[in-house]
C-alpha cells in the first residue's frame, strides 16, 4: 500500500544531533588529510562547523516536503521514495529511494 508522507524531524532530535556535532571529541580522530582512510579531517572538520553555525534543517525539511512524499513496504521494509513528473518532450524517469530505519541501530534515529 503507497501513502503519502511528510517528513518532519523534530525538535529534539535535531538538538541531540546538534549537541553531537558540537561536541564531537575531535582530538581522538587522526589528523588524515587525504581519502585513503576515510573522510578528510579538514573537510569533515569543515562541514561539522557549517551544520552547527548555518545549516538549516527545517529549511530543506520544507523544501524535500515540496515534492510528492510516499512510504511503500516492499519485502518487509518501509521505502520512502518522490514521485514528480519530469519536464520536456521525454522526461526519462528517475527514481530516488532508501530504506527508513525503524531503529536507533541503523540511522542513528527513528523519527521517520
Amino acid at each position: 500500500m503507497i501513502k503519502q508522507y511528510k517528513i518532519s524531524v523534530p525538535k529534539s532530535t535535531l538538538n541531540n544531533i546538534y549537541k553531537k556535532v558540537k561536541n564531537y571529541p575531535w582530538k581522538d580522530i587522526q589528523k588524515l588529510n587525504g581519502w585513503t582512510h576515510g573522510t578528510n579531517y579538514k573537510y569533515l572538520k569543515s562541514i561539522s562547523k557549517y551544520w552547527i553555525s548555518k545549516y538549516n534543517w527545517k529549511k530543506q525539511e520544507k523544501k524535500l516536503n515540496s515534492f510528492s512524499n510516499f512510504t511503500t513496504s516492499i519485502d518487509g521494509l518501509k521505502i520512502h521514495f518522490i514521485k514528480e513528473k519530469g519536464s520536456g518532450k521525454n522526461p526519462t524517469p528517475l527514481l530516488l529511494l532508501h530504506k527508513i530505519y525503524s531503529s536507533r541501530r541503523g540511522l542513528g534515529c527513528n523519527y521517520l
